[in-house]
């Protein structure tokens, strides 16, 4: 802070309290213009006061840097004074900008749709309107065989347009002949179909600008979270397309085709025989009967040996098809719409028939 000259100056005169400057230069063997020069410098540090008429004096370096900074602290306060109040007045804005930018983002990124006829209809304006790419993914353990044949027509008109279609089931899908029939005729037209063992959401992703995923909030929730962020879209694309990469092919192994144990095997769980008797029956041992039987429900979801006979009764023999009722004393429904509607809240029934397709995929 201070040269070697001025620190000199400013000792000799805390020693020699009210000197003159004539007395300073000689001690300090300065010239006088040189003195002069040093003590201006010390009194603008206010660490010397005085002139030639009451002397020179020292100020202790405290006093003097209380001198010094005040200017600068008053000015210091001031700032800071002035800085608190454009920090409130600006606070005051952000309420109003947090609240306008949630509301514009939720309408424009992201919506929830409970009204299914609303999931419908735009579903089905999605399917008319995809160019591109076309990603779902079906978490239904058994789909509705009916709505996936129905809908053929118009996923082969999507893929006759250059729709890339991927469709990602539940491996137990696999066991439905009709649904294999399905898959086949698509797959020869060039969609795409891949397995995996479970399914946590249903989605459907269209050229990568948007996306419909399930909300199952609960087991009999129906909503539609409807996506428009692209950076949230590329996200569950990127995902499916992982997932996609480690699925198994659709087309089910040499083994899954029914032999004439399966045949056995399906008849005797339709008509409630035990597993010593169906292991007799097939002269296979009990445990390995039991495996055999467990491995079956679980491919198709089943919960119990009957509902698994009944449930592939109709696969196997070629027989038609009947579902076990699910619940015994829920209220009648029309019999039209009862099979489509236990795989589909959505009212497809509603939609012109051009629309179907993948809108039945919804729930």
């Amino acid at each position: 802070m201070l040269a070697t000259s001025e620190l000199a100056a400013y000792s000799w005169i805390v020693s020699n309290p009210g000197a003159e400057m004539t007395q300073a230069a000689l001690a300090l063997r300065m010239t006088k213009d040189d003195a002069a020069a040093t003590v201006q410098r010390l009194r603008e540090l206010h660490l010397v006061i005085g002139d030639n008429a009451v002397g020179l004096h020292a100020v202790s370096p405290e006093i003097a840097l209380a001198r010094r900074v005040d200017d600068d602290e008053r000015r210091l306060r001031e700032l800071q004074s002035e800085v608190s109040k454009q920090r409130m007045a600006y606070a005051q804005l952000m309420p109003h900008f947090s609240t306008a930018t949630a509301t514009t983002a939720r309408n424009d990124s992201i919506e929830v749709v409970e009204d299914v006829p609303t999931i419908t209809s735009y579903l089905a304006d999605l399917c008319r309107t995809v160019r591109d790419e076309l990603l779902i993914a079906q978490p239904t353990r058994r789909i509705s065989a009916k709505s996936l044949v129905e809908g053929v027509p118009q996923d082969l008109e999507m893929l006759a347009r250059g729709v890339i279609r991927k469709n990602l089931y539940v491996a137990s899908n696999r066991v439905s002949a009709a649904v294999r029939n399905a898959v086949a005729e698509c797959e020869e037209a060039g969609a795409e179909y891949r397995t995996i063992a479970a399914i946590p959401l249903r989605i459907m992703c269209f050229d990568g600008t948007t996306a419909l995923v399930s909300r199952s909030s609960r087991r009999s929730d129906r909503a539609a979270i409807i996506i428009r962020d692209p950076d949230i879209v590329q996200v569950l694309r990127t995902i499916y397309l992982t997932v996609w990469e480690s699925a198994e092919p659709f087309a089910a192994p040499e083994s899954t085709a029914p032999a004439a144990a399966d045949v056995a095997l399906v008849n005797a769980l339709a008509h409630g025989l035990t597993d010593e008797q169906v292991a007799r029956r097939l002269g296979i041992s009990v445990r390995t009967c039991g495996r055999h039987i467990r491995a079956l429900m679980d491919a198709i979801g089943a919960t119990s040996r009957f509902q698994a006979g009944v449930m592939l009764a109709g696969e196997v023999t070629g027989g038609p098809h009947t579902r076990p009722a699910a619940d015994r004393n829920a209220p009648r429904r029309d019999v039209a719409a009862t099979k489509s509607q236990r795989e589909s809240s959505l009212p497809i029934s509603r939609q012109p028939t051009s629309s179907q397709g993948s809108v039945r995929l919804w729930p």
